[in-house]
């Protein structure tokens, strides 16, 4: 193999990345004004100048042309919470370890995100393909958690509900946000959702009615010990299919 066939190989991926986000964009915006079901692979590559066979060389499905960038996204969360001091607790890593896919759905400057979001959860097709993506996320984030959670009994189980509970924390999150039409800061709801997982935890183990976050590494005894208050919502979500995680087109996977 000659030196420039690695140089070769790697320009080829990045077109290929390139090309790849240019459908990806283009078919969104056609996902958003016409409808995910209305909108054809024909129409998508007519936008693009290219040939339907050439776009399902990129993409196997449209649900892929949606859905893809979320594995970026999930990549993203997985690398800040491997990035978060080791001394910090598992509850608070995986809190801040959303942050920049959180501050990303309350810019969203253009409404793209948020018209993603209501596609997403109002769109069957598309409900198999976001629930593998997610669970693509969960297997992401547990060895992480795993190593933060040390020696303790049925770690990879605990770890695994952790991360199971703080991405369906961000699910009811961003379906709250995309209910209220962006109203609502998914920031906050965010953290409205992890503060009743906390006090349903507080109340589970006889604490106190309050309680911040459940931590799987503490005992019965220390899970009871008194916890800061959280605020508490209303809302109440479908208990179907995850609800929109949004595959940015102009977004996230941009930044």
């Amino acid at each position: 193999m000659s030196s420039t066939d690695p140089l070769r190989s790697g320009l080829r991926e990045l077109t290929r990345q390139s090309v790849r986000a240019q459908i990806s964009d283009r078919a969104m915006k056609l996902f958003i004004e016409h409808g995910f079901e209305k909108t054809t692979i024909e129409q998508i590559a007519a936008e693009i100048g290219m040939s339907g066979r050439s776009v399902s060389r990129y993409f196997a499905s449209k649900e892929d042309m949606v859905v893809g960038n979320l594995t970026g996204i999930g990549q993203g969360i997985a690398d800040r919470l491997a990035a978060r001091p080791a001394d910090e607790p598992v509850w608070e890593a995986l809190r801040r370890s959303l942050d920049e896919h959180v501050a990303a759905l309350d810019r969203d400057p253009d409404g793209t995100l948020l018209a993603t979001s209501v596609m997403l959860a109002g769109t069957p097709a598309l409900q198999g393909a976001l629930a593998k993506k997610q669970r693509e996320w969960q297997d992401l984030l547990v060895p992480l958690v795993a190593e933060r959670l040390g020696g303790v009994e049925h770690r990879e189980l605990r770890a695994r509900a952790l991360a199971v509970t703080v991405l369906s924390c961000l699910n009811a999150a961003v379906g709250a946000w995309t209910d209220s039409g962006g109203a609502e800061r998914v920031d906050v709801l965010v953290d409205v959702a992890l503060g009743a997982v906390g006090e349903a935890a507080g109340e589970a183990s006889g604490g106190p009615r309050h309680a911040s976050a459940p931590q799987a590494e503490s005992s019965p005894a220390e899970s009871s010990q008194e916890r800061r208050p959280t605020g508490r919502t209303d809302r109440r979500l479908p208990p179907d299919a995850p609800r929109g995680l949004p595959a940015p087109g102009s977004g996230e996977s941009a930044r």
